[in-house]
């Protein structure tokens, strides 16, 4: 069984351009702190760096590395990686965040 290469057209590939360009710009205008000026937490600022990021990630990987026309198996080792490497930090971050303060005696 033989699968035939997906010929992505131009005039996608050029709109997810433009859409990744627009992104990033709207991840600068976010850093600027223009959206949390009026709201008073820069914490949602590393909530829309971190939404704006998993959008032109997707994006990238939709179209550019052609998953969106490809086997559902190459998507599967692509989500199960990245939930891998998910987890992997999860755990870093527990046990980083779990352990006490410890007073130093110099």
């Amino acid at each position: 069984m033989s699968h035939g290469h997906h010929i992505i057209p131009m005039k996608v590939l050029i709109k997810t351009i433009v859409a990744l360009v627009i992104l990033t710009g709207v991840t600068v205008v976010a850093a600027l702190d223009v959206v949390t000026a009026t709201i008073g937490s820069h914490a949602i600022n590393t909530l829309i760096a971190i939404l704006i990021a998993s959008v032109k990630a997707y994006l990238v990987a939709a179209y550019f590395m052609g998953l969106k026309y490809d086997s559902r198996t190459h998507t599967l080792v692509l989500i199960s990686s990245v939930g891998f490497v998910i987890l992997l930090y999860l755990f870093s971050a527990i046990d980083i965040f779990s352990r006490t303060p410890i007073e130093s005696t110099l």
